[in-house]
Formats: structure tokens, sequence, C-alpha cells
């Protein structure tokens, strides 16, 4: 039973990440520069923060 409950719990935690991810896409389009867009696509692949960061200098 304990193992549906944690099954149950991450597939709503996946729900709503398709769901804010699917937000971000369409967004996308409004985001001003190749700088920002470079960024959020690397955000959206799961990049650190201290990679990109690392990779710009």
């Amino acid at each position: 039973m304990q193992e549906a409950i944690r099954r149950s719990k991450n597939i709503k935690r996946v729900a709503e990440y398709e769901k804010k991810l699917l937000e971000v896409q369409i967004l996308i389009e409004r985001v001003a520069g190749d700088r920002e867009v470079q960024v959020l696509n690397w955000m959206l692949d799961g990049k650190s923060q201290r990679w990109k960061v690392n990779t710009w200098f």
C-alpha cells in the first residue's frame, strides 16, 4: 500500500512539473535576447547555476 501511495505522489509531482514546463515553453517566445533564451534552455535541460556561470567566463 505504501508503494502505491508513493507512486501516486510521484505522478502528481511529475504532472505539476509538466504543467509548469508547458507554461514556460509557451512563454519562451517573450524572452528577449539570445543569452536569456540560452539560459532558459539550460535551466529546462537541468543545468546548474554554477555550470552556467562557469561557461560564460
